[in-house]
């Protein structure tokens, strides 16, 4: 994301995530949610995350298929999917995608 010129918080379990959703003194536009995190699973944490920031853009992303896990937080609100391995276009595509609301 940094190479495409955003600003990246990172947060690198689900925990850290709450916290910095709760906690960071200024916008956050989107968050890029794995699937799977070393502490919690994405459908666990995204409702967390949300109640912190409601006005917040989420992409799911896994390396599993879209079926599942990624289509239940499709499905509570999430704003796109992502399958991992994704091309830097490929991102940069659904990025701008999410970000301009189409």
């Amino acid at each position: 994301m940094e190479r495409l010129g955003y600003r990246v918080l990172l947060a690198e379990t689900g925990k850290e995530g709450v916290e910095l959703a709760k906690t960071f003194d200024g916008q956050i536009d989107l968050a890029l949610l794995d699937i799977k995190l070393p502490d919690m699973d994405g459908g666990s944490l995204y409702p967390l995350i949300m109640e912190a920031r409601p006005d917040m853009k989420v992409i799911a992303c896994s390396g599993y298929s879209i079926d599942g896990p990624a289509q239940a937080i499709l499905d509570a609100g999430a704003e796109g999917f992502i399958q991992k391995p994704f091309s830097i276009a490929t991102f940069s595509e659904k990025l701008k995608e999410v970000l301009d609301g189409k």
